[in-house]
Order: C-alpha cells, then structure tokens, then sequence
C-alpha cells in the first residue's frame, strides 16, 4: 500500500489574517473539518472539477487533535451502496483514506493510493482541496499545495501517526462495541506499518491482518513475539522500529527496547520450536506463495 504526501499551505488575500475567534489559519481548516462531522458529512462538498457530480465521504473518527481521517469514493454512493466502506484494502474498492493533519503552523495531507478509485495523487489531492477551499473561501482563506507530492511505502513518520490513530480506533472501538469486521478494517488503516517488500500491497494488508488475529489472542508479551518472529522469518515482514511496534500492539509498558532488540534479533532462533511459532510461521509463507 503507497501513500502521497501532500505538504500544504492556507493563504489569505489579507496582508495580515485575523479570525474573528483568534484562530490560526490551519486551525479554522481543521474547525471546517470537524463542522462537517457534526453535520453528519453534510458541510464539505468533495465533486469533480465540473462541479457537475458530487462525490461520498465518511469520517472514520472524529476529528481530535487537528487530525482527521477519512473517506472519498469517486462517485456518490447510493444508499444500498454503504457496505462499500467497509471493504478491506485489497478488495475492488472505489474509495481511498485521507488523513489530514492540520495544526497551527503547519498542514499536509496524505492520500492512500488507490488507483482504481482515482487516476493519480494530483486527481485526487484536488478533490480534496476543491472540497475544503469552497469552504474556506468565504472565510477569506483557501489550501493551496506547499510542495511536490512525494509517494511512499515504508515511510516511518507516516506509520507512526497511522499507529497513533489506530491505537485512537482501538479504544473508540472498544467502547462503541464495534463488530469484529468493522473494527479489523479501520486499523488496516495501518496496514503498511511493517510490510516487507517482497510482498505487494494486497499481500501486506493480508500479512498485517494475521499478524493482528494471531496476535490479539496472546496475554503474554513473549508469545506476541513469538508470532512477530514468524512473519519476519516468513520473509513477509521487515523488523518495524521499536517504537512503532509497542505504539502500535500499546505494550510500552511491559517490553522494553532492550528486550525488543534481544527477541526480535535474526540469529536467536528463540521461537523456532514453538508451536505458534511453527503454525504463524507455515500461514505467513502461505500467503506470500498466493497467486491473486
């Protein structure tokens, strides 16, 4: 899975911007952005550069901390067409997850690369500001691109913040007694955090689904490990920074950089004749030898 990193900018045609509640510019976007999710998706209008069709959209949380997340199909989805959202990412799919971080003095957007929904990073970065702008037009500002836009897949900064906002799911999750489904497919929003690059995008988000199943099921942080070592022997999995990992599985608290280092290290062979190492091991090679 490929991301587009979208730095941006707000400019004003005032010299001087004021705002009449003391907010930064980057500020009174992400206020645009949560208005929307009050109104229930109904504020910000995302069409094509026609203005002729309007296109679906979706908060997948909402909007804390001058971050937000969302959807964007490429047309407007009917109501019996609402299961679309909940497709995983390597499904036939005609949407593709924003994130935008806006906070006083500085904003960038990502875009999750789904060329089946939208052509390219530019097509899609423009719905998004065309969406935003008509908005904060009337508020004398408008978002304009800051820089070229940069594709990633390994990007750590990128999965970092993904792995916050996933931790951030986990709980909302948790305590809106989400379903199963439901709650699996927001934290593939993460699913490029540890991918390796001998398997292609369908492949890590499948790797990083098992990886999550077999590894809810562990209390002890040991036999978590246990099923991380199979997938980085599998050759299905890069060893991720230890802070991304404990971010991620939210167990700072009882492994600590040293341990990581010493049960993660490729020559230990610690696990090699566990059983769960055994059978984690046998269901990560399978999935990197499947033919979609």
């Amino acid at each position: 899975m490929y991301y587009d990193i979208c730095p941006c900018q707000l400019v004003s045609g005032e010299i001087w911007y004021t705002n009449p509640d003391g907010l930064a510019p980057e500020e009174v976007l992400f206020d645009v952005i949560r208005e929307d999710f009050l109104t229930n998706n109904h504020s910000i209008v995302f069409c094509e550069k026609q203005l002729k069709h309007s296109y679906s959209h979706k908060h997948l949380q909402p909007p804390t901390n001058g971050i937000a997340l969302l959807k964007i199909a490429n047309r407007r989805l009917g109501e019996d067409e609402q299961q679309m959202w909940n497709k995983f990412p390597w499904e036939d799919r005609c949407f593709a997850t924003v994130f935008v971080v806006s906070r006083k003095g500085a904003t960038c957007i990502y875009l999750e690369e789904n060329k089946k929904a939208f052509a390219n990073a530019e097509e899609l970065f423009d719905v998004v500001c065309r969406g935003f702008n008509d908005i904060l037009n009337r508020k004398n500002l408008a978002i304009v691109s800051a820089g070229r836009i940069v594709t990633q897949s390994d990007n750590y900064g990128i999965m970092y913040l993904s792995a916050v906002i996933n931790n951030r799911m986990e709980m909302m999750a948790k305590q809106e007694k989400n379903t199963p489904r439901d709650f699996d497919e927001k934290r593939l929003l993460a699913s490029q955090l540890f991918a390796s690059s001998q398997v292609d995008a369908y492949k890590a988000s499948i790797v990083i689904q098992t990886l999550y199943r077999l590894t809810q099921s562990q209390t002890e942080i040991n036999r978590k490990l246990c099923v991380l070592n199979a997938a980085l022997d599998a050759g299905v999995m890069v060893r991720p920074p230890y802070k991304a990992y404990v971010t991620v599985f939210d167990c700072e608290q009882v492994l600590t950089k040293s341990k990581y280092s010493r049960r993660t290290n490729p020559k230990s062979h610690l696990y090699q004749n566990d059983l769960l190492y055994k059978n984690a091991y046998k269901e990560f090679v399978k999935i990197k030898t499947l033919d979609f």
